[in-house]
């Protein structure tokens, strides 16, 4: 298995050579590969048992500025089911399993994991009133209107059949797209770029899809600069989930020796 990342810089693209896996997130790009080449991503790069290592702790939402959030293997799991690679799907299969026994033993119930817990949090704090509009309609949406249910709920997006699929499910109201950036209060779940400050008005925008700080929106760094604030609640069960990611690759490196094993370690040690 060899594995490069890179912290996710305005208009990196993702990653498309044919096999390799490749996912983008709001903060880093990552490229997987299970047959011997390096992906062609510049970047950090991992292999064998610390290349496993490292998406586990991906993948249970360690690496995020929100440590253990969830959101992130909803993304994982979203962008694997678009992809089709032999080599790496005994591997994802022991990522998904692997993780969801971290997240029970270390991680369940410990509180503010998903960006959604934190951002409802963050906008009660600020003084905003229940009344929320969401701009997009993919994972980060579904999550955030999830966690903001029982408020005011709006949703839009350029597809409003999506939007109002997530309505349904979630109580809330539709609003076309050109009307949603004229709400009180609007969280934009898209990429840099989507925002129309053109059209806000007095609106509050919250921009889900940019990490630096912007003078006229609220941005991801506002949302970390909060969860920071917080403390370390969690820094114990954070600590364990830790150290069982790594504990949990030595297991599998055991596990891949066996000559039994089609895919096993020995073809993650090669690369």
């Amino acid at each position: 298995m060899a594995l490069t990342h890179i912290r996710l810089i305005a208009g990196s693209e993702l990653c498309t050579e044919p096999g390799t896996f490749a996912l983008k997130t709001c903060l880093r790009a990552l490229a997987l590969r299970c047959d011997g080449q390096w992906p062609a991503l510049d970047g950090d790069r991992y292999s064998g048992r610390e290349a496993y290592s490292y998406m586990l702790q991906f993948s249970c939402g360690l690496l995020s500025r929100i440590p253990g959030e969830t959101d992130v293997f909803g993304q994982i799991k979203e962008a694997w089911g678009k992809t089709s690679n032999a080599l790496l799907h005994p591997w994802m299969m022991r990522l998904f399993e692997d993780t969801k026994r971290i997240r029970s033993e270390y991680l369940h119930d410990t509180g503010g994991s998903s960006y959604g817990t934190v951002v409802r949090k963050y906008l009660k704090k600020r003084g905003f009133l229940e009344r929320y509009t969401i701009i997009g309609a993919g994972a980060l949406a579904e999550s955030l209107a999830e966690c903001l249910a029982g408020t005011e709920l709006r949703m839009s997006a350029r597809s409003m059949e999506k939007a109002e699929n997530l309505a349904r499910r979630f109580g809330a109201k539709t609003v076309p797209l050109d009307d949603a950036w004229k709400e009180p209060v609007i969280i934009l779940c898209a990429p840099q770029g989507a925002e129309r400050l053109d059209l806000l008005g007095q609106s509050v925008l919250l921009h889900m899809g940019m990490s630096e700080p912007h003078p006229a929106m609220l941005t991801l760094h506002d949302i970390f600069a909060f969860q920071k604030e917080q403390g370390e609640k969690r820094s114990s069960q954070l600590a364990r989930a830790l150290n069982a990611c790594h504990i949990q690759a030595r297991l599998r490196a055991l596990e891949g020796t066996s000559k039994a094993s089609s895919h096993g370690w020995e073809d993650l040690e090669f690369f």
